[in-house]
């Protein structure tokens, strides 16, 4: 849908180099950023991951885990 407003506003050739230079910088950014999985176990995989908060995942996991030793401040004693 942004084809044809943008190729009005920088010509049909200028939207699909916009459109290539972000497929570049999204493929560096995946090829750079995020870790080889393949051939790994799920047990090095969440060694990988554990470190992203994933949707505050492991935020409730840990609550959970510490419900126990928090007074009623939600401080941990």
């Amino acid at each position: 849908m942004t084809f044809i407003s943008l190729y009005k506003a920088i010509t049909i050739g200028g939207a699909f180099f916009l459109y290539a230079g972000i497929a570049m910088v999204s493929w560096i950014f995946f090829y750079m950023i995020l870790p080889e999985t393949q051939g790994k176990t799920l047990e090095e995989m969440e060694g990988l991951f554990g470190k992203f908060n994933w949707r505050g995942s492991k935020g409730r996991k840990e609550n959970k885990e510490v419900e126990g030793n928090v007074d009623g401040n939600d401080r941990i004693q």
